[in-house]
């Protein structure tokens, strides 16, 4: 049977959106909200899908790119639809046996979510 662990996150985080024609063209600021949902069958030794510890590092690596920090410098592209894809790439790197569900929510208002499935892994 599978199961789903997630985690919450949050960050703060100045950008932009150059060519945009809304208020988002200018320079301004989110907290973010970051949830991390893994999915797939625990171990049969620890009856684990993942530690929490470990799924803290990874997303770790990701708040160290982004926490108190502008975006624009470190993303090509800063749409919370972007941010949300390729942070999902980042954890299903580190988990690729797992379906990894990304949620990113700018603020208390809009967000994106993306899924990514489980790689096949060959024996």
């Amino acid at each position: 049977m599978n199961v789903t662990i997630g985690k919450e996150f949050h960050f703060d985080a100045a950008h932009r959106i150059p060519g945009h024609q809304g208020k988002c063209k200018h320079l301004h600021g989110h907290t973010y909200t970051l949830l991390v949902e893994l999915t797939g069958k625990p171990d049969k030794t620890t009856h684990m899908l993942v530690d929490f510890y470990d799924l803290k590092e990874v997303v770790d690596v990701i708040l160290e790119n982004s926490d108190h920090d502008l975006l624009n410098n470190k993303y090509p592209v800063t749409t919370v639809e972007y941010l949300c894809q390729d942070f999902a790439h980042v954890m299903q790197r580190a988990f690729p046996h797992l379906d990894v569900t990304i949620q990113l929510q700018e603020g208390t208002g809009g967000y994106a979510r993306c899924t990514l499935p489980a790689k096949e892994v060959r024996i």
